[in-house]
């Protein structure tokens, strides 16, 4: 037992290891091409690029080999309720399926409904503020939670701070109200590459860079690769890491590539969401959550494709960008949903048993047998 929790400690960290150094190659030749590290532009298909995109690709696979061996015994489905999956899954794959076909018929008129103040820009910020409701009735009602703490730190603490995140965002999205009211831009933002009332334009792409990547890591590779029992110190992290089957719904946000195709890591975390897509497909043995996983991949693959070959007759070249940023949004709002749903139900555990439950996420309710369950 010893010896084989060493030789599988000792293949992470070989393939965390081979994945640094793949990811610090792919950069390499990145630099090679003649290009900056964030630099848009358009698909690069030399033989440079095409030797990065695989160097990308397999390091995205070793990635997912070590994270596998940490997730792989978690349930699929876990507390996440049927409806809530439904509806984050629908709403992801009609907007990755309307993306595609508005880039095929009407590429010229996509920007007009994804600029600031048009339609999914406003709609982001609504999904915002639905979002932050949840999170704060969640952090209220937390406080009569009795979970272990993270790091010293309650629930409804951790709850609030992630609200304010999302407000953070919310609030740089409107220029912090400027696409409400309307005012002018003040001279300390001049420099701003929209001129707007924001931080993130002054440095849009490293913006860019790490939103979606963090959006990335916390919809789909954290819920992904959570074990069923992390060791004692982030016992209390558990409430608030989604299930691997929320990781499902949220694949998308690995696609929307055009100008930034060629980042390194943006190309890693599209291949291993696909891992994921087939991973979860072949543990499930529900039909919903195998056709579910298998469709959305699918659908990942076939919009990338049409992005790429189509991406250049695009008006103004940030409208994939835009959609993503509505992808996030709806995430946002199903995990805001998802927690406030934790939180109800651990309150009335406490009432009922008043003691602290370890585990800090309720069990899930009974399914009908092989849905959402893994293999043996």
């Amino acid at each position: 037992m010893v010896l084989s929790i060493a030789s599988g400690r000792t293949r992470q960290v070989l393939c965390l290891a081979g994945f640094a150094l793949l990811a610090l190659a792919a950069h390499l030749l990145t630099l090679q091409a003649g290009y900056r590290t964030l630099e848009k532009y358009e698909p690069d298909w030399t033989t440079i690029g095409l030797v990065r995109l695989t160097v990308s690709a397999v390091a995205a696979l070793l990635l997912m080999a070590a994270l596998r061996q940490f997730g792989g015994q978690q349930p699929v489905q876990g507390d996440l309720p049927g409806w809530l999956f439904v509806a984050m899954w629908t709403a992801s794959f009609l907007l990755l399926y309307a993306a595609a076909l508005a880039v095929i018929y009407w590429p010229d008129q996509l920007e007009h409904h994804v600029r600031e103040g048009d339609f999914l820009s406003i709609m982001t910020e609504v999904l915002f503020v639905a979002a932050l409701v949840f999170l704060c009735i969640a952090a209220r009602r937390a406080r009569h939670v009795r979970t272990e703490r993270l790091f010293g730190l309650g629930a409804p603490l951790i709850i609030m701070a992630i609200a304010a995140v999302a407000f953070i965002v919310l609030m740089e999205e409107a220029s912090w109200g400027q696409h409400w009211i309307g005012w002018a831009t003040p001279g300390i933002f001049e420099g701003n590459l929209q001129n707007e009332t924001n931080l993130h334009n002054f440095y849009t792409y490293r913006f860019e860079m790490a939103y979606y990547s963090a959006a990335i890591i916390a919809f789909v590779l954290l819920p992904y690769a959570w074990p069923a029992e992390p060791p004692r110190a982030l016992r209390g992290a558990s409430l608030f890491v989604p299930p691997p089957l929320f990781a499902v719904a949220f694949l998308p946000l690995s696609g929307f590539m055009y100008f930034n195709w060629n980042w390194v890591f943006f190309g890693i975390w599209f291949v291993a969401s696909l891992f994921i897509a087939v991973d979860i497909a072949r543990r499930a043995t529900g039909p919903g959550t195998v056709s579910g996983s298998l469709v959305m991949g699918a659908m990942l693959v076939l919009s990338q494709v049409i992005f790429l070959m189509r991406g250049e007759t695009l008006a103004w070249g940030h409208e994939l960008t835009e959609v993503r940023e509505f992808a996030i949004a709806i995430g946002v709002l199903g995990y805001s949903v998802m927690l406030w749903r934790r939180v109800v139900a651990l309150r009335a555990r406490s009432a009922e048993s008043g003691a602290v439950h370890p585990a800090s996420v309720p069990a899930p309710a009974p399914q009908e047998a092989g849905h959402g369950k893994l293999r043996r």
